[in-house]
């Protein structure tokens, strides 16, 4: 992945790859954990990935088409992403109907109200937190913790490569999963500690995704390395709070969602105080 490098010299945020290029990468390294997750809970678990794959591009060319008469094939690249993303942080047993909706959540609102430019919410988080709430219910497979934990593996694994590949910030996921652990020790050393590493069990791909694919978003998230850093550790820590707090599935997942579209709320705050505030015109990487 020595090709995604491109380095800038200067005081500027070194901009690792072009935002079209940087998704491609991400849905390769996407892809292991996607055919685990397959294997490990049915293919025909795969098909919500399908359907919010197919809905959100048709979404995004017509929306696309409509407002700008082309279609743009690196919009198109984006919107997989981000409908992969909807699908894959959600546990398979949402239905392939709400992971579709999602998906739409996904896309139109940041097509309609911020024409194709990045979104201050990141957009797969903002789409999740409206399947969860509009399925009836959200649960996990029973006895698929070792599925899980292959999952979560494959998708470890192709974060470290898009972190090689200077494709993402290695700090940012490195922050993240490390005040996971150490936040949820520290939890557990107050108060009940197995329970709280076998609540934690179940959702690891959720985390990996979370700190490998989402946090690391540039659009969303922050522009200093400082605030980046503070930016990853929010969301670190206070997703261990839903998961260890909310007892629910659906109410566990929908407190890491709401952790992280909250922190995306911060973000501009945290680039003022931290770093350099935001510019429209500044490279991203």
């Amino acid at each position: 992945m020595s090709a995604c490098s491109d380095a800038e010299a200067g005081p500027m945020p070194r901009r690792a790859v072009s935002a079209d290029a940087r998704n491609g990468w991400m849905l390769l390294a996407l892809l292991p954990g996607a055919l685990l997750r397959g294997q490990a809970f049915g293919w025909d678990t795969l098909l919500p990935l399908l359907a919010a794959v197919v809905v959100a591009m048709l979404a995004e060319a017509g929306l696309a088409f409509a407002i700008r008469k082309r279609v743009s094939m690196a919009g198109l690249r984006e919107t997989i992403l981000f409908s992969a993303l909807v699908a894959l942080w959600l546990p398979p047993t949402v239905p392939a109907w709400a992971v579709a909706v999602a998906a739409l959540a996904a896309v139109v609102p940041r097509r309609l109200l911020f024409g194709g430019a990045p979104s201050p919410f990141h957009p797969a988080m903002a789409g999740c937190a409206v399947a969860i709430l509009c399925a009836a219910r959200v649960d996990m497979p029973v006895g698929a913790d070792a599925g899980f934990l292959l999952v979560a593996a494959a998708y470890a694994i192709g974060g470290v490569a898009l972190a090689i590949g200077r494709c993402i910030r290695w700090q940012v996921p490195a922050m993240n999963l490390v005040l996971v652990v150490g936040w949820l020790a520290v939890l557990g050393w107050l108060g009940d500690g197995p329970p709280a590493y076998v609540a934690l069990a179940p959702f690891l791909p959720t985390l990996v995704l979370t700190a490998f694919f989402i946090a690391t978003d540039p659009g969303s998230g922050c522009l200093s390395m400082a605030a980046r850093l503070r930016f990853a550790g929010f969301v670190g820590m206070f997703s261990v709070s839903a998961l260890l707090v909310l007892r629910d599935d659906a109410h566990m997942l929908l407190g890491i969602a709401g952790t992280v579209l909250l922190a995306n709320a911060v973000a501009p705050r945290l680039d003022l105080v931290f770093g350099r505030a935001r510019d429209s015109g500044a490279s991203r990487a």
